[in-house]
């Protein structure tokens, strides 16, 4: 009984900072897929857009969404399965399209749809490297670096998939020789209980 009247009035007691816009607008910049209305209650929860980008970054990318949000997005889910799918990308359901953002694994992150990898891609294939070059022109130096970061992370994708490849292909044998050693050493035990 005690713990039901504290939990609500724990919730309404936490102390609320003022969403500055130029905070909000900030952290949308900075992570365009998470939907305004998360950012919006982690500011106001935090105060501070540099925690915010803490929390951001700590979870992967995503923030959780404000309870009553959840409750409207259920209630959204429940009647208008097929909007859900159309909006979810597009925006143009609020509720809807604050999912697309955070709800995320790892088959539909951003990264993922950014370099436009899928679980059967060849790993063979990777881009050309990037120049390494120092552009005086800021919007030039940007695309570069993106590019170099993009090829940076499909080359320790392919060194991991490889990398994974030959791990599964060794288990099978490292299973045998395993499965081998514990016979002969649950064979020693038992010889020497007959002995005594």
């Amino acid at each position: 009984g005690n713990e039901q009247a504290r939990g609500p009035g724990a919730r309404v007691q936490r102390r609320t900072h003022l969403v500055r816009q130029e905070h909000l607008e900030t952290i949308q910049a900075m992570f365009p897929d998470i939907p305004e209305g998360a950012i919006r209650a982690d500011l106001a929860r935090t105060g501070s857009p540099t925690i915010t980008s803490d929390n951001i970054l700590r979870n992967g990318g995503t923030l959780p969404l404000p309870p009553a949000t959840r409750a409207e997005q259920r209630a959204e889910a429940l009647g208008a399965d097929g909007v859900r799918m159309d909006a979810s990308g597009s925006g143009s359901r609020g509720v809807m399209a604050m999912s697309s953002g955070v709800m995320l694994n790892a088959a539909h992150s951003p990264l993922v749809n950014r370099l436009r990898v899928t679980k059967d891609s060849n790993s063979e294939l990777l881009p050309s490297q990037p120049p390494k070059v120092w552009e005086a022109d800021p919007a030039k130096r940007a695309d570069i670096l993106c590019k170099r970061k993009e090829f940076m992370l499909l080359e320790a994708r392919k060194q991991y998939m490889e990398k994974q490849a030959k791990a599964s292909s060794a288990a099978p044998d490292h299973r045998a020789e395993t499965t081998e050693s514990c016979e002969v050493i649950d064979e020693k035990p038992a010889t020497n209980l007959d002995n005594t």
